[in-house]
């Protein structure tokens, strides 16, 4: 049951993310994790997850990030909006 909701849900928001122009969904595939790794183990206030969000950044060449996650000050490349 639970499974299925989650599928049903990852639809919907596939079909929503797909409608507009701008956004566009980045699958972690091996070779972004091991740069994901990387991340995370050179910047030790990085969670994993925000690691990801970096090595996604650096792919498709995005240098400014809306958060509140200080972490993310360390990087000295991404802008902070």
């Amino acid at each position: 049951m639970f499974i299925d909701s989650v599928v049903w849900i990852g639809a919907k928001l596939k079909r929503l993310f797909k409608i507009h122009e701008r956004i566009k969904i980045i699958n972690i595939d091996t070779k972004l994790f091991e740069r994901t790794c990387e991340i995370f183990t050179e910047y030790h206030v990085l969670s994993i997850t925000d690691a990801s969000i970096i090595a996604a950044m650096e792919k498709v060449g995005v240098k400014t990030l809306c958060s509140f996650d200080s972490g993310f000050d360390k990087i000295k490349w991404v802008k902070l909006f």
